[in-house]
């Protein structure tokens, strides 16, 4: 079975662990699967990812000369790429048995409206080509933009099944389609165990952080970000400065409640919050 995965955000650890999960537990089903990650735009690949798995760069039309070339692409349903980053893609997309749409947040839906049009012209391309697919757990709306809505139907409406990571997701989707079955599921990155005895290794070779969780009954990991980097909050100054404030009083009451603190900055491609976790 060739499976490939569209849509896979880059820097970021928390797409890349539900994305891990989802290749963990097909592998468990479909032991002989070959899978391909389409990582959107340039980013960061997935590092430890198992031996039947590899990774491309997702084409994306930005430009108007992309946007031109895919619209040709879907035009002659997938037969003329005008770019050699489609046409990778459009082989990928021949060669599958079914695409699936990568679990993380709500990429379809008004929240991302500026990079929604990215997202949904792949699923242009995979209508025109024939290919089955489905969406694997992701987020999604609200759909209040309506302008968009008859593309969105569209694309829900052709997939084989649409699976969501959250109740909210599925109230929005179910207004939008309502004759449509709509499967509600846990954020994928909790669909495969982790491996404790590996893990248990690992802590052994950290000594201050093994000695620090020794000392502590009651632990808890936490990772705190200013969200500068991120496509909307990024532009509301006050956000940051708000994460600022509402942290110190929750790290000042839950030490003062006997919590020992370890923090996990986020290290990945771009995205770095070490030295602001350190302030």
């Amino acid at each position: 079975m060739k499976i490939l995965v569209i849509n896979c955000h880059s820097d970021n650890r928390g797409d890349e662990a539900a994305v891990h999960a989802m290749v963990d537990e097909i592998n468990i089903s479909y032991p002989n699967a070959i899978i391909t990650l389409s990582i959107r735009g340039a980013g960061t690949k997935y590092p430890n990812m198992p031996s039947n798995v590899t990774m491309i760069h997702q084409f994306m039309p930005l430009s108007f000369k992309a946007k031109f070339a895919h619209k040709i692409a879907v035009l002659t349903s997938g037969k003329v790429a005008m770019s050699a980053q489609e046409k990778e893609l459009i082989n990928e997309i021949a060669q599958a048995d079914i695409v699936l749409h990568a679990p993380g947040g709500p990429s379809i839906g008004d929240t991302y409206y500026n990079d929604e049009p990215t997202y949904l012209a792949i699923y242009d391309l995979l209508i025109a080509m024939h290919k089955p697919y489905m969406f694997y757990a992701p987020s999604m709306g609200p759909f209040r933009k309506e302008e968009r809505n008859l593309w969105r139907k569209k694309i829900l409406e052709h997939s084989e099944a649409i699976v969501l990571r959250d109740p909210i997701s599925e109230q929005y989707v179910r207004k939008l389609i309502p004759n449509r079955s709509v499967v509600v599921a846990l954020d994928s990155a909790f669909q495969h165990d982790i491996n404790i005895a590996q893990n248990q290794k690992k802590l052994n070779q950290y000594t201050a952080l093994k000695m620090f969780l020794e000392r502590h009954k009651k632990c808890l990991g936490i990772t705190i970000t200013d969200l500068k980097w991120h496509p909307v909050y990024s532009k509301e100054s006050s956000v940051a400065e708000n994460i600022h404030e509402v942290f110190r009083e929750f790290l000042a009451s839950i030490t003062k409640m006997g919590y020992g603190v370890v923090f996990i900055p986020q290290l990945y491609g771009n995205g770095n919050d070490y030295d602001m976790m350190k302030s």
